[in-house]
């Protein structure tokens, strides 16, 4: 599985029924960067991105990469 599989099934997997704008408001990054990166079609996902989300759902980017 690469790195764009896991990122993305970790970030649904953790946002449960919250929508993506309301996600996106959490995490204070576009909402268009939150549905390229769950519908894969990013290869890199910026660290400020991953930084910004592991916030929104109080835990670390790590959990995102796992």
């Amino acid at each position: 599985m690469e790195l764009i599989d896991r990122i993305a099934k970790n970030i649904e997997a953790k946002r449960d029924d919250l929508s993506i704008d309301k996600l996106s408001k959490k995490a204070d990054i576009p909402a268009s960067t939150i549905i390229k990166v769950l519908r894969k079609e990013v290869k890199d996902v910026r660290v400020s991105t991953l930084e910004a989300l592991a916030k929104a759902f109080n835990c670390k980017v790590d959990d995102l990469l796992k």
